[in-house]
């Protein structure tokens, strides 16, 4: 079996830990037994998956028992009697909530890992596996010598357990090997880093100390590749997904999974409606969590974000939780309320950017606080996109709610239709010199029955003026066309009121006329007769 040295591949890894820690390299099995002297031991077997989906890897930080506090892939102690196999397919369910069949399973062996301690008389022995997944729901082609079957995981249904809680590491050259055992440093690097298929087996030996001291004193690891053998191929898990689990594996409760899927459908549609990447600033209204804001600033070109809410909610677990989402980017938020906030928030932005480059967002905000904040976006003349809910009529004697009723048309629609009417109005925007296009858009009604967006783009005024002096100059011309004939009508008669003599001659000529017409018909009947 050719064997490879690992130093170099373990380089690419920024968290590798240093090479005192890892002790001696030998080239052989043999020069490892002579170095450490194994004597018998007792020999006990476990499981270890290493789950990766391309270059992301889950792994679980441990709560208890070997190795609590620190970083780890799942696994874990053979039952009396049980195949290396089914308990692989065992822990692995039980720790992540991912199944996989025994038959992929078995496919996906790549080794065993042999561990041995100054201070301890026991020899683990580790079945290892490496199981690379799609997490888009749709399987990839399979590729030479991979896997016979693609496991797809719904990211949304991983979960841990009281033992261990799963994390993805987005880039698994950034994975924690300073809070991982040092064994990892080593296989584990090259295992993630080869393109092909890895298989090998290894023997680690540790100094006295456990996993306070952390230190391997000799290793030898036998790796055999395959040219031929590429690792199972898989989708990469869409952004959505990647927040929502992120979420998900920090127990964060607000937002709720409904807020979530209603503030990531919101921003598509403004995404869709407006120029993202000439944004500089997002003001969230009634923002809460601040889930709308940081998915804004994640998926557009703005630097900063704000939340308006005079409620602190969620402690600010949504800039914890995605902050690594939005590097040199400002999440803040300013708890106050809307009259006084969302002015003095578009008052800084406006001394830093254009009010092109501003957009104000509030999703399922009331009626009262829908209005206020089409109101005052419209009179700095920013862009605002609005998801009312609990539509109210506020209008004296409730006249477009006894509309609604006679037409039989839901008091929902009909105020955020009246809502849209404000919004594109002759005289909004003026104060600021913007007009605004106003367009409803809808995002998925299984979200929420309240599904209409307002979208209020505004753009500079100038050229409203030339334009409707142009539909009026246009206007002239169809009356001017339409009156001609008319006007003709009343030259001729203007002409024959200057010639009196003319009537006489025009009423002798019309006689004549009738009553030659009037005899050829009383001859024809007499023919006809």
């Amino acid at each position: 079996m050719g064997h490879l040295r690992l130093s170099d591949c373990r380089k690419k890894f920024i968290n590798v830990l240093p090479e005192q820690q890892l002790g001696e390299e030998h080239s052989s099995l043999d020069s490892f037994r002579k170095a450490v002297k194994i004597a018998p031991r007792n020999r006990k077997e476990f499981s270890l998956i290493v789950l990766t989906n391309e270059n992301r890897i889950l792994i679980g930080l441990k709560h208890r028992g070997f190795g609590k506090g620190m970083f780890n892939s799942f696994g874990g102690k053979l039952e009396k009697g049980e195949d290396p196999v089914v308990a692989a397919c065992r822990e692995l369910h039980e720790e992540t909530g991912i199944s996989v069949t025994v038959k992929h399973m078995t496919e996906s062996k790549i080794g065993i890992l042999h561990f041995t301690f100054e201070d301890d008389p026991v020899e683990m022995c580790v079945h290892l596996f490496r199981v690379n997944v799609s997490c888009c729901g749709h399987a990839t082609d399979k590729a030479d010598n991979a896997a016979s079957e693609q496991i797809l995981v719904d990211p949304l249904t991983i979960r841990g357990c009281d033992e261990i809680t799963p994390e993805w590491i987005e880039n698994f050259y950034h994975i924690p090997l300073h809070n991982m055992f040092a064994d990892d440093s080593i296989w584990l690097t090259f295992v993630l880093a080869s393109k092909k298929k890895v298989v090998l087996d290894g023997w680690f030996h540790f100094l006295a100390g456990g996993q306070e001291v952390n230190t391997i004193h000799h290793h030898f690891v036998d790796i055999k590749t395959d040219p031929k053998s590429e690792l199972p191929k898989s989708e990469t898990m869409t952004l959505e997904k990647r927040l929502f689990h992120r979420m998900h594996s920090k127990s964060i409760i607000s937002p709720s999974p409904k807020e979530f899927n209603e503030a990531w459908a919101f921003s598509k549609v403004v995404k869709k409606s407006l120029r993202c990447n000439e944004l500089d600033c997002i003001i969230d209204v009634a923002g809460g969590h601040g889930a709308l804001a940081a998915i804004l600033l994640i998926t557009t070109a703005a630097t900063r974000a704000i939340v308006v809410d005079p409620a602190q909610v969620g402690r600010d677990s949504v800039r914890k939780a995605w902050a690594d989402f939005f590097p040199e980017k400002e999440l803040r938020y300013r708890h106050e309320c809307l009259r006084s906030g969302l002015p003095a928030e578009l008052e800084l932005a406006l001394k830093a950017t254009s009010r092109d480059r501003i957009l104000v967002v509030a999703c399922h905000a009331c009626q009262h606080l829908s209005d206020e904040t089409v109101k005052l976006s419209c009179k700095f003349g920013v862009h605002v996109c609005v998801m009312p809910c609990c539509q109210k009529d506020p209008s004296t004697g409730s006249s477009w709610k006894a509309f609604s009723k006679n037409v039989s048309f839901p008091i929902e629609q009909t105020m955020d239709i009246l809502l849209a009417g404000k919004a594109m109005s002759w005289n909004t925007g003026q104060e600021a010199g913007v007009r605004y296009d106003v367009r409803i858009k809808f995002i998925d009604s299984k979200i929420t029955p309240q599904n209409r967006v307002i979208v209020c783009r505004s753009s500079p005024n100038d050229g409203e003026v030339p334009r409707t002096e142009k539909s009026h100059r246009k206007l002239q011309q169809a009356y001017r066309r339409a009156h001609k004939r008319q006007k003709s009508f009343y030259d001729i008669s203007k002409l024959v009121g200057m010639h009196p003599s003319l009537h006489l001659v025009g009423g002798f000529i019309l006689g004549a006329l009738t009553s030659a017409l009037l005899f050829r018909t009383r001859e024809k009947i007499n023919a006809d007769l």
